[in-house]
């Protein structure tokens, strides 16, 4: 046998550069507590500071959790998920006591029936114990990675003094966390005139009050556009949050508003569809448009919708099953409140929360003339694409051997808009120098992609960013690297995935499999690994997605000389996934494959 290379040595395919923005598609339920000593109750004089993700699967059945602890007084007696409230104190909920290994947590845990509706509700905490602070010496709230959403129903009732008057509408206004932009969308229905101005007033729902920001009317039915947050009065998001904010429409016969409604934080998943006839399937040409917005309840059992349509006379109206760009059985006919507006409470089962946290939920109105739907729109969630990833010396190259580890997690909006990014490291041989996001395969080093902020021992950041930033993101083919002097290239570093590396087995990875191809690649129901090995073995062919579950696995045997293995993709929803070969005996060959 010939000898082995040394620790990390992957066989890497190239993949297409043209994927759709839906491969690799992972908004995900992902909670992420961000520890300080300043959030402990009551607060300790400690300079540590933790970052842990806590990774739902797709079923709401299992979490998996990572955390990376740094500059605590000493080492871990004690490590948990808690209940309560920011500011509260609470009892163990979660005990993590055999998964922490110095300053790393890692865990695989089955939830608590209740852990949704705790988690949702704001009601956890992960709390981290040291001798020196037996109740806690860093802790944090478990917080969704999501954007935020403030609900718009509009009608002459909340005027005041309130107006007679036949119009109404709906709408949101959202913002990613740390963004300076903000962007909001109201349809209205019937109003009384063309609209002469639109704003966002300061005042409860009894009062009136003064302009807080203009709002741009595109059309007689629709207001849309952007809020500079910067430009904002300084007490904006203070009343925002107290629900103290109103959108107002005025027209010349009610120059004081025809129609208002407050701006209420729904959800705390919440979900919007902007109907027209370019989706349904196949596509209608018509001048009518629509919104829905929708908000689960905590325990994830029902949904509350409102929406309105314009341009048309809606003969009848449902949510159906179904991706986008195909057609679905009805979930639920839409309940009729007002001519051409919709509300209601949906009861929702578990797999249909599944499936509206995935896109796969569309509202359908239907006309006389277009009895099949004049105009549809996907339910699209506020959840973020989250990469939440780990770091280690192992996944450099080639790997640095110092010991360092650390755990990032990487989001943006589903408008490929902004991008945040959280990180911590432990364990460097000295402070870092700089880190960046890089280009590069597993396995590979490639260019700085973009500039983030240096570690200490957290690195946090936010920025705006484009599709062709996305793209990389999503292809897998990045990289956090950060930087020491002694390793000026780099001393530990972590692709941008959502899922781990650093816990794959380190043991050498082999030299005498050689030539891997995988073809076709990208492949729709099937595709085929050849390779060339001088020695016969059995292992496992494993495939795992970007979110890090392992979707196949299936034993091989391999003889001297090529091998073919066929991998069944039918079943598997498109995506790119991550294969590894391994022997019994841990020699592992990495792969890449592009369901399309």
């Amino acid at each position: 046998m010939k000898k082995h290379f040394t620790l990390l040595i992957c066989l890497i395919l190239a993949v297409t550069t043209t994927m759709s923005a839906q491969i690799g598609n992972n908004n995900r339920l992902v909670f992420v507590a961000n520890l300080t000593s300043s959030q402990e109750v009551p607060p300790t004089s400690s300079d540590a500071r933790g970052v842990a993700s806590f990774v739902i699967s797709e079923d709401r059945k299992t979490m998996t959790v990572h955390g990376v602890f740094s500059q605590l007084s000493g080492p871990i007696t004690g490590c948990h998920i808690h209940t309560g409230l920011a500011g509260t104190s609470g009892g163990v909920y979660i005990n993590f006591a055999n998964d922490i290994d110095g300053n790393e947590l890692r865990a695989s845990v089955t939830l608590p029936p209740d852990f949704m509706q705790q988690a949702l509700g704001k009601a956890l905490y992960l709390n981290v114990h040291t001798s020196a602070n037996p109740g806690g010496e860093i802790r944090g709230q478990l917080e969704l990675q999501s954007d935020v959403f403030y609900s718009i129903a509009l009608n002459g009732f909340q005027e005041v003094p309130s107006v007679t008057t036949d119009s109404y509408g709906a709408g949101y206004l959202t913002y990613s966390p740390g963004s300076t932009t903000a962007r909001y969308r109201i349809v209205l229905n019937g109003l009384g005139g063309t609209p002469t101005a639109s704003h966002i007033h300061v005042g409860t729902a009894t009062n009136n009050g003064a302009v807080v920001v203009p709002l741009t009317i595109v059309s007689n039915t629709l207001i849309q556009g952007e809020i500079d947050l910067t430009t904002v009065p300084s007490d904006f998001f203070q009343n925002l949050e107290a629900e103290g904010l109103y959108a107002n429409v005025h027209t010349a016969a009610h120059p004081g508003g025809e129609i208002r409604g407050q701006l209420l934080a729904k959800g705390p998943i919440f979900l919007e569809g902007f109907l027209n006839g370019d989706q349904e399937v196949p596509p209608v040409t018509t001048a009518a448009q629509g919104l829905s917005v929708a908000w689960l309840s905590t325990d994830l059992s029902a949904m509350v919708y409102l929406a309105v349509a314009n341009g048309f006379t809606p003969s009848t109206g449902h949510f159906h099953f179904g991706a986008a760009g195909t057609n679905g059985p009805v979930l639920t006919p839409l309940s009729i409140g007002l001519p051409n507006f919709y509300q209601n409470l949906v009861s929702l089962s578990p797999d249909t929360v599944t499936m509206l946290l995935n896109s796969e939920i569309y509202i359908n109105m239907h006309s006389n003339v277009n009895p099949n739907g004049e105009i549809r729109a996907q339910m699209i969630p506020n959840l973020r694409q989250v990469y939440a990833f780990d770091i280690c010396d192992v996944q450099e190259v080639p790997s640095t051997g110092t010991g360092g580890i650390g755990t990032a997690v990487v989001t943006h909006d589903w408008l490929n808009t902004h991008l945040n990014y959280l990180y911590i490291v432990d364990g460097l041989t000295g402070p870092p120098t700089a880190a960046h996001v890089h280009s590069g395969e597993i396995g590979a080093n490639g260019g700085v992609l973009l500039p983030i902020n240096v570690p200490n021992p957290v690195g946090s950041g936010q920025f705006p960013i484009d599709g062709d930033v996305v793209s990389a993101l999503l292809s897998g083919d990045t990289y956090l690297n950060v930087h020491t002097a002694a390793n000026p290239g780099g001393e530990v570093r972590g692709q941008v995935r959502l899922g781990s590396l650093c816990n794959v087995s380190a043991t050498e990875f082999v030299s005498y499999v050689t030539g891997l191809t995988v073809f076709p690649n990208p492949a729709s129901e099937a595709a085929t690994v050849r390779f060339e090995s001088e020695l016969a073995f059995e292992g496992y062919l494993t495939l795992t997605n970007l979110t890090g579950q392992q979707v196949l696995i299936q034993k091989i045997k391999v003889e001297i000389g090529e091998t073919a293995i066929p991998i069944n993709l039918k079943d598997q929803p498109i995506g790119l996934y991550f294969g590894q070969i391994k022997s019994t005996d841990g020699n592992t060959i990495a792969f890449k494959l592009v369901k399309e």
